[in-house]
């Protein structure tokens, strides 16, 4: 394969060269020449509009020492196809190197959304669990306190416990004193009815004494 005609745009057919440097079918540049030279002696390039001579200056006419300076516009050109066949095979495995490469990107751009996403719900999962960790040191600050307070309250009532258990085992202690101390006590409130009965009886007359035995009785 000697490359393609910019002009008929199929494989190059006898290939000619032009003063810059672009490469065309013989037949086809001699085509273009025809039908675009308005003088006859030059043309434009049909790729990048350079100007060149299409005739060539006779020699016979020309001084021999300037022979060798002219050259022809136009000339034919040898392209080693092999050359080309090889570049072409390696712009074939470049191209198969891309897709591949392009390939094994978009594969791993996918692992990396996938890694990505895992990641996320990681750190999500690590936020909550965090917070939760937050939430149950708190409540166990709050447990703690709660089980001083209790201790403490438990320690008090202990002490009023043991308090009220001497309390009692004094009182059990004397039960048996207790007769003796009503019968003193109910002599006692007989003698004081006696001598309350006695100043009233000095205080007031004996008919008005009389009239307040009801109340001496209180």
């Amino acid at each position: 394969m000697a490359g393609q005609c910019t002009i008929c745009l199929s494989e190059m057919n006898d290939p000619v060269c032009i003063p810059c440097g672009h490469l065309y079918c013989s037949q086809c540049l001699s085509d273009y020449i025809a039908s675009s030279s308005e003088d006859g002696y030059t043309t434009l390039c049909p790729t990048c509009r350079a100007l060149f001579s299409i005739v060539s200056p006779e020699l016979t006419c020309l001084p021999k020492h300037v022979h060798r300076y002219i050259t022809p516009s136009i000339r034919r050109v040898y392209l080693d196809s092999s050359a080309v066949q090889s570049l072409q095979q390696k712009l074939v495995a470049s191209q198969n190197q891309v897709r591949n490469l392009k390939k094994e990107s978009e594969r791993l751009m996918l692992f990396c959304e996938k890694y990505q996403n895992a990641s996320d719900v990681h750190a999500d999962g690590e936020a909550k669990a965090r917070l939760e960790v937050e939430r149950l040191t708190r409540l166990l600050r709050e447990q703690k306190l709660a089980t001083e307070e209790a201790e403490e309250e438990t320690l008090e009532w202990k002490e009023r416990h043991d308090d009220l258990k001497k309390q009692l085992k004094n009182l059990r202690g004397n039960v048996h004193l207790m007769p003796g101390i009503i019968h003193r006590i109910t002599i006692n409130l007989i003698a004081l009815q006696r001598l309350r009965v006695v100043a009233l009886s000095v205080i007031f007359p004996a008919d008005q004494t009389k009239s307040l035995e009801p109340f001496l009785l209180i």
